[in-house]
């Protein structure tokens, strides 16, 4: 008989091995402008959609795979020494639509659509630079698949210089397509990233020199969202208020539902005051 081949069992998505981790990217890989070297400034960056000032949670970036890629903005490479694969657009598995991307789709090294991941290989593909100077808080979104051997792992990461990224390692398995989310403010040893003039994300795959090898990862549907603050907070500040000037009628005369004159009062959905109002005056430009 044979040998008989076997998925590894998976793991729910909050119970994936996400570790924390950086990343460094060889010298001379972006030049100083934060562009791959050897290239000059894009024009037209076409899936980097800014919002302008005081917009709440735009789409900054909003990559399905769905068309020719690396697209404007994106860059795919290998690390010098290491096996010819690197990531590229794949139609073999995706969480939704025609494509995804694959961490060893395209190269000299590169497998068949579903095979194993050669031996000693680091592909990156990075996305940026970003601003997000005018935001406060934001979020990064994206799917995952990934079958993995043992010391093998996908990293995904955020740089402020585009060379050192922080971020985690996720070294299970995946049960099909699961969607990661990252807050932004929160972003491992870097801190918050709202406020930041350049940030790149970045997904790495990395496989060691051992048998112990499997598909590797895929990714999809990467979205970057964030806040200007037009709700509050931001460059708008926070609005509190305890002033009750406000009644049901919306004529701008109190009527005592905000427990300031009671001191404490409890409001319930039957009382006739209910439901509670208040009106906040924002002045300024």
């Amino acid at each position: 008989m044979g040998d008989v081949l076997f998925d590894p069992m998976v793991p729910a998505l909050d119970e994936l091995l996400m570790e924390p981790a950086e990343m460094v990217l060889p010298p001379g890989v972006l030049a100083p402008s934060g562009l791959a070297a050897g290239t000059g400034r894009l024009a037209g960056w076409q899936r980097l959609i800014f919002g302008g000032a005081g917009m709440t949670s735009p789409t900054l970036l909003n990559e399905t795979f769905e068309t020719a890629w690396p697209s404007a903005g994106w860059q795919v490479g290998i690390n010098s020494g290491k096996a010819d694969a690197k990531w590229g657009r794949s139609t073999y598995r995706k969480a939704g639509g025609a494509a995804s991307i694959w961490c060893a789709k395209s190269g000299s090294a590169a497998p068949p659509d579903g095979g194993t991941v050669p031996k000693n290989m680091t592909t990156r593909a990075i996305v940026g630079p970003i601003n997000l100077s005018t935001y406060n808080a934001g979020t990064l979104a994206f799917d995952l698949w990934q079958q993995t051997g043992s010391g093998d792992y996908f990293f995904y990461g955020a740089s402020t210089n585009g060379t050192n990224f922080s971020g985690w390692n996720v070294t299970s398995n995946t049960s099909g397509f699961e969607r990661v989310t990252r807050d932004i403010t929160s972003w491992g040893s870097l801190g918050n990233l709202a406020g930041q003039a350049s940030v790149w994300f970045g997904f790495f795959y990395t496989s060691n020199d051992d048998e112990s090898r499997a598909e590797g990862a895929y990714v999809d549907n990467v979205l970057l969202t964030a806040d200007s603050g037009g709700g509050g907070g931001g460059s708008c500040g926070t609005y509190i208020t305890t002033e009750d000037n406000e009644n049901n009628a919306g004529t701008g005369t109190a009527d005592d539902d905000m427990g300031v004159s009671g001191k404490g009062q409890c409001l319930y959905n039957t009382n006739a005051k209910h439901p509670i109002e208040f009106n906040i005056f924002v002045t300024g430009p």
